[in-house]
Order: structure tokens, then C-alpha cells, then sequence
């Protein structure tokens, strides 16, 4: 059993630039730890009321392109605000209240992203899901109230085949599908004008945030004028945690997966570069910009000697790190090595030492390369073990060049060799055809 989702060419006339995320959850408990969801909500609250200050909430960065994108189909946004701008204007004000725990994660994630944020009951949903604009006159009765109030014609509207689920874009949801304590299975949705970068990252947090907290299963979908459908599947409710669609991938492990560098993950991974908790073992303690971000991936993208991949969790297909191959030598047959496993609840399940052992694959039977070499600092010890697990060997160290609780450290040298080696995947992909 599957669902659509389409978004139609009206839509794409008005605004070809814009993306949909949708987070398929299934199977969840909307009544379980209510109050670390409502305590989320308030600290994502709080944050955004100190970074927004006395600024002028209509133009914002977060605001003003949905103030105009209302405009552009009619609507007065002073009278009929987007999402994001009530929830913005609610957390300035201090009146954000916690509604049900699949309410507040959604606001949450609104609010650390800035992005619109929605859900609906999928229970409650009849046929399809079309993002389309209005004929005028469609049936809907907006959430709390009891009387009809249908959009007018042109007007950006959510709907189902008995009606409007959400008007005004994301101004209001329908009674008929609002999410209860009751609900188990939600069509939750998340809007992006450009710059688009946000949405990935939003999706993913709030796939991760719902399994986390509720519990059942989820599935992420990305739409936009390139692919403005998407069949929705029904997800097993046995199933435990978050399943994106598949990326793109170069080498599969039996947990994990590499693929390419991706420009929409760039987010994601400015998110990490800020966790200090993540970074201190790599020695990165400065505040990283998105701009900083983009020019580090610019540069990485068309290296033909660094060699960046993205690593991805096989059971949900969410991206948790990355690893690369620093000063590629190929004449030589030499380079350096590097990981960093972003997501926190990834680290200590072996990740690290697969993707290492993935990426000596690929160094010495993909690029024919002789000697891999990295550097870690002596308090590393779960590195050391990960390190020393995949294949490396200590070759040497620089004494006490590390600072670290008050202490000095060396940095231990550790490097492998392809003679010491032995491929565990891609020695039966590079091999000649069979003779005929």
C-alpha cells in the first residue's frame, strides 16, 4: 500500500525554485516523553528569541522571503503569516505552548532550522496529497473552529480528495487532519524558498528527533520541479528508525556505505564542525561559518588529491560523517588519511573502523596506492583501537605537541601498507572479465 504525494504545475509557475521535504513517521507513540519533547521546544525557543533580539521579525532573513512568496499568490502576509513567522513572533513573545509531542518536535525543528513546519494525521487523509492552488470554494474547516472558511481561487493550498488540509500554504491546518495524542502515522512536511541548503538537514533532524522520542519508523522524501512526485510507502510499524531514500554510493560495507560529497549536506556538516564535543579530537576548536563550509567543499569538490567521501548509516541511509584521502601521491602511491563521525549517537557501533577499512580499500586496490599514513593524538585512545583494528600501525611520534586538560600529548604516527593488507569488498569488484 502506498500513498502520493504531488505537487502540481501551478505550483512550479509561482515558485520553481522552492523544495518540499516530507517525513513519512509510522507506528509512533505521540503520548511518550512529553515533557523532554515540550522541553526541547522551550529550549529551541529560547535560542531563537536570543538570536533574533529586537530585530524586525518582517525582514528577517527567515521571514521576508515568505512574506513575499505570499504575496506572489494573493495573500495579504501582515493578515495570513507564514508558519515560520507566528512561530518566530510566539517564541520572541514567550507564548509558545507545548501541544503533543509530534507538535513540538516539528516546532523544534522549525525553530532551529527557520524553516515552515506542518504534519497531519495520516489516518485522517483520503487519496492523494497534492500541493496545488486553489479553484476556490474547496471544503475546509481550519483547526480549533467549528465553521467552513474555504480558501479563494489561487491561493496556495495542501489538500486531500474531501478537502483542504492546510491553507494559505502554511498559514493554517485543517481540524480534520491535526495531529493528536491518538495519532500514530503523520505526513509530516517542511518548506524551503531559496536558499534551499537548510532542508536536508531539517528532514534528517527531524526523522532522527521523532524515532528517537516516539518511537515506530520513518522515511525521508525531497521534492522539487525535477521530481515533483513522489510515492510514499507504507513503512512495516516493526521497523525501528529513521530510512531515508538511498543516496548515491560508490562502496558498500555491511553497516555502513560511502558516497560522493553532496552540496546539500553542507549544513549538515557545518552542524558538526560546530560540536565541539566531536571536534576536539581532530584539533578544530573555531566557530565554522556556512561560508567557511562552502568554500572548504568548493575546494574539495574538483580535487583530483583530496578524495572526500560522504558516510552514510545502511539502516537508515542518513549521512553520520565523512572520510577522505588527503595528498593524494599517485605517483608515489602514498596519501594521508582522515575521519570524523559528525553524529553523536553513531560513534561506538564499529562505524568508524568499517569506514576506515572501506576507505584502505579503496586507497590500495581502487587507486593502487602504496601506504596510507594518519596522525592521532595520544588521548584518542578509541581512535588508536579503530585505527589499529582496520590495519594501521604506530611508525613513530611527535613528542608533546598537543595541549589537552591542562596536559601536553604526543601525536602518534600510524600508517598501513597494501602487503599488509587484505580487502575485504572491493578485491572482487576490480578484476579482469572472465575469458570467453
Amino acid at each position: 500500500m502506498t500513498m502520493r504525494f504531488i505537487v502540481e504545475p501551478s505550483f512550479w509557475t509561482l515558485f520553481p525554485a522552492a523544495q518540499i521535504g516530507v517525513v513519512i513517521v509510522r507506528g509512533v507513540d505521540n503520548t511518550r516523553n512529553t515533557d523532554a519533547c515540550a522541553a526541547l521546544l522551550r529550549d529551541a525557543m529560547a535560542e531563537a528569541a536570543r538570536s533574533i533580539g529586537d530585530a524586525d521579525m518582517a525582514t528577517h532573513s527567515a521571514v521576508a522571503p515568505w512574506r513575499e512568496a505570499y504575496r506572489a499568490f494573493g495573500v495579504k502576509p501582515a493578515k495570513q503569516r507564514s508558519s515560520i513567522e507566528n512561530l518566530l513572533r510566539a517564541a520572541v513573545a514567550g507564548t509558545l505552548r507545548s501541544i503533543n509531542p509530534l507538535v513540538d518536535l516539528y516546532n523544534t525543528v522549525s525553530l532551529r532550522h527557520l524553516l515552515p513546519c506542518g504534519g497531519e494525521d495520516l489516518r485522517a487523509i483520503r487519496g492523494a496529497i497534492r500541493l496545488t492552488r486553489a479553484v476556490g470554494g474547496e471544503a475546509f474547516v481550519p483547526l480549533g473552529g467549528v465553521e467552513p472558511q474555504p480558501p479563494q481561487p489561487g491561493e496556495v493550498i495542501y489538500r486531500d480528495d474531501l478537502g483542504v488540509i492546510c491553507r494559505a500554504w502554511n498559514w493554517r491546518e485543517a481540524e480534520r487532519t491535526k495531529l493528536t495524542a491518538q495519532t500514530t502515522d503523520a505526513f509530516l512536511c517542511i518548506e524551503a524558498l531559496p536558499p534551499t541548503e537548510r532542508l536536508h538537514a531539517a528532514c534528517a533532524d527531524l526523522a532522527s528527533l521523532v524515532t528517537a522520542y516516539l518511537g515506530g519508523a520513518s522515511s525521508v522524501h525531497l521534492l522539487s520541479m525535477q521530481e515533483p512526485e513522489k510515492v510514499l510507502p507504507v513503512l512495516d510499524q516493526t521497523m525501528e528508525g529513521p530510512c531515508m531514500e538511498q543516496p548515491i554510493v560508490n562502496i558498500v560495507g555491511e553497516k555502513i556505505a560511502l558516497g560522493p560529497r553532496r552540496r546539500d549536506l553542507i549544513p549538515l556538516h557545518q552542524q558538526w564542525a560546530n560540536d565541539f564535543v566531536a571536534t576536539r579530537n581532530i584539533g578544530a576548536f573555531g566557530p565554522v561559518t556556512v561560508e567557511r563550509e562552502t568554500a572548504y567543499y568548493e575546494r574539495i569538490a574538483t580535487s583530483n588529491d583530496y578524495l572526500s567521501f560522504t558516510i552514510y548509516e545502511r539502516a537508515s541511509w542518513r549521512p553520520i560523517g565523512s572520510t577522505e584521502l588527503m595528498h593524494v601521491e599517485y605517483r608515489n602511491g602514498r596519501a594521508d588519511f582522515g575521519i570524523f563521525i559528525g553524529e553523536a549517537e553513531a560513534r561506538g557501533k564499529g562505524y568508524g573502523t568499517e569506514a576506515t577499512r572501506l576507505m584502505l580499500d579503496y586507497a590500495f586496490i581502487g587507486l593502487g596506492l602504496r601506504n596510507v599514513a594518519l596522525t592521532v593524538a595520544e588521548w584518542n585512545i578509541a581512535g588508536q583501537r579503530a585505527y589499529a583494528k582496520a590495519g594501521f600501525r604506530e611508525y613513530g611520534r611527535r613528542r608533546q605537541c598537543w595541549k589537552m586538560g591542562g596536559q601536553w600529548w604526543d601525536e602518534i604516527a600510524m600508517d598501513c601498507l597494501a602487503t599488509d593488507f587484505e580487502s575485504p569488498m572491493l578485491a572482487r569488484v576490480f578484476l579482469p572479465d572472465a575469458p570467453r
